[in-house]
């Protein structure tokens, strides 16, 4: 009886490294402090971020970020890249690469989320005032110009 070697791409021993440096991370997305104290007349870019994906007494919530593993064809999508990513990354054996991949993904994906156009609509004085309809966009500036993925260490 013969017994047949497969050559693996990693080590059992790296494997497990590789799964702990991947325990220590995880992915935040939107408009960070560091990014978000530029203030826009009264209120920073956070705010304003927030007051849109969730709403306020007198403006519709429109979320793009909370609502994106929502659907289960995102989240089928998400999987499937992360499956593609995580095994780039073994080859590899780089769990921060792995990270940076995702991170792009999910921001790339929610970006074309907030360009598609979210329900509901601006309103009309908003739309003639701004010449168009995209509630995350502000003055030809797109208020996630400053929102991003970023890989954060568990502390």
């Amino acid at each position: 009886m013969s017994m047949k070697v497969v050559k693996r791409d990693i080590s059992l021993r790296e494997l497990i490294d590789f799964n702990k440096a991947l325990s220590k991370k995880y992915i935040t997305y939107g408009v960070h402090k560091d990014k978000g104290s530029v203030m826009r007349g009264k209120v920073n870019e956070a705010e304003i971020a927030s007051f849109i994906e969730f709403g306020t007494r007198l403006i519709p919530a429109r979320p793009a970020i909370r609502t994106y593993l929502v659907s289960p064809k995102k989240r089928r999508e998400l999987l499937n890249k992360e499956t593609e990513i995580m095994g780039y990354s073994i080859k590899r054996k780089s769990a921060k690469l792995f990270w940076n991949n995702l991170a792009k993904f999910v921001q790339k994906h929610i970006k074309e989320r907030i360009l598609s156009g979210l329900k509901p609509s601006n309103a009309p004085s908003t739309i003639a005032k701004k010449g168009f309809d995209l509630p995350w966009v502000d003055t030809g500036q797109l208020v996630f110009e400053d929102m991003e993925a970023r890989v954060n260490e568990h502390k």
